[in-house]
């Protein structure tokens, strides 16, 4: 069930990114404070290393050749996917690329 965890770090990245991309208009409407690079920078570098230390431990389980270990990481990550990945976000990324 660790395998979940993945996706719900790609969810906090792309708010993240979301909110660097739209510092424009609606942060000035809403009177907020434009986030530094250098903060915004510091977070995504952090979830990228939480991101591959499970990585490697996930690799290190799968190593472990049990099967019980394989198929919880499998349906882990499969179930993350399913309740955190959204089909809309990779809609809207490919739409973005076309139209650029």
């Amino acid at each position: 069930m660790f395998g979940a965890c993945i996706p719900v770090l790609n969810l906090f990245r792309r708010r993240v990114t979301s909110k660097k991309a739209n510092k424009g208009s609606s942060l000035i409407e809403n009177k907020e404070k434009v986030p530094n690079k250098a903060d915004v920078r510091l977070k995504l570098t952090l979830i990228t290393l939480v991101q591959a230390l499970f990585g490697v431990l996930f690799m290190l389980l799968l190593m472990t050749y049990n099967g019980w270990v394989i198929l919880s990481v499998c349906f882990g990550m499969s179930l993350g996917y399913f309740l955190f990945e959204s089909r809309f976000d990779t809609a809207s990324k490919q739409t973005s690329i076309l139209q650029s």
